[in-house]
């Protein structure tokens, strides 16, 4: 939900930075994801020429690329949301081809598979992002998040 309050992290949860990989384990016994943040781009640009963010709004994106490294078939991506520094959270919003890249698509992941892509959020023009979170659609107690900083 656009705007919501941000829920506190997991009590000793670290934010990794851009580069850095995270594994998410699914609540299914040997389903895992390493996920990593790419790249961080503000603002974020459409390449159609009149699709852009309603006034007041901007658009950010980041590069995330997720890796099926568990033991069976991985389910459709879970959900993510960046976190400003007046501690809201904005969900994911779809916007099309950016000119930095294609948004990212998957239904599911094969073992070894990867899917790679832009993800977008909305945000008030006065808004600073500091954290992205990503969380699996199935989540395992503990495990089933990362977070970066950026």
């Amino acid at each position: 939900m656009p705007g919501a309050p941000e829920e506190p992290a997991r009590p000793g949860a670290k934010d990794a930075h851009v580069g850095d990989p995270v594994r998410v384990h699914a609540r299914q016994v040997g389903r895992h994801l390493q996920v990593e943040l790419g790249a961080f781009v503000d603002p974020a640009i459409s390449v159609e020429k009149n699709f852009a963010p309603p006034a007041g709004k901007r658009w950010v994106a980041a590069s995330m690329s997720f890796v099926n490294v568990g033991g069976a078939s991985y389910g459709a991506l879970g959900r993510m949301w960046a976190h400003d520094s007046a501690g809201q959270r904005h969900p994911v919003v779809k916007t099309g081809e950016l000119t930095t890249g294609k948004p990212i698509v998957f239904d599911s992941l094969e073992v070894g598979e990867r899917a790679e892509g832009w993800v977008v959020f909305e945000i008030p023009e006065s808004a600073r992002i500091v954290r992205l979170q990503y969380q699996d659609a199935n989540m395992q107690t503990n495990s089933g998040e990362g977070f970066w900083a950026v």
